[in-house]
């Protein structure tokens, strides 16, 4: 099931638009040998989209939740402007190998266990690399099984 809270569509360099879906998971709520995350983050939700990109993508983000009053890119070391489109749309350009965390609103509450700064509410982007060998053409082709030709 695609997130209800974002939406995410790249254009490549050749104006070839698509829709890059969004996954959405709870963190564990328990402590455990393999998790570790603060109180803050033990229950929350986490939204992320991938897609592979050879060159520069125009990364389009909509915030289904509403209007928003500011937005963030980081890391701030990209250099990343975010552009507004309209009242719940931002666009920036994505290179790949970034990973990018889209903050809206400063959604910034202290994690009691560490007591550092968390953001609540984010969308993680990552563009990774095309390659010849792509492990998320590999995981689709698994999901689906293998591909014939029953004409032949």
């Amino acid at each position: 099931m695609p997130s209800p809270r974002y939406e995410v569509r790249i254009t490549d360099q050749t104006g070839i638009a698509r829709r890059s879906f969004v996954y959405f998971a709870r963190a564990r709520r328990e402590q455990g040998p393999d998790n570790h995350g603060t109180d803050l983050q033990k229950g929350a939700l986490f939204r992320w989209t991938i897609f592979e990109t050879d060159g520069p993508v125009e990364v389009q983000v909509v915030r289904r939740k509403g209007s928003f009053r500011s937005v963030k890119l980081r890391p701030s070391r990209h250099g990343l402007s975010p552009v507004r489109l309209n009242k719940d749309t931002i666009e920036f350009t994505a290179r790949p190998g970034q990973k990018i965390s889209v903050e809206f609103d400063e959604e910034i509450g202290r994690c009691y266990h560490d007591n550092v700064e968390c953001v609540r509410d984010i969308l993680m982007v990552f563009a990774d690399h095309a390659s010849r060998f792509s492990a998320i053409k590999h995981h689709l082709r698994k999901r689906r099984g293998p591909t014939h030709d029953w004409r032949a």
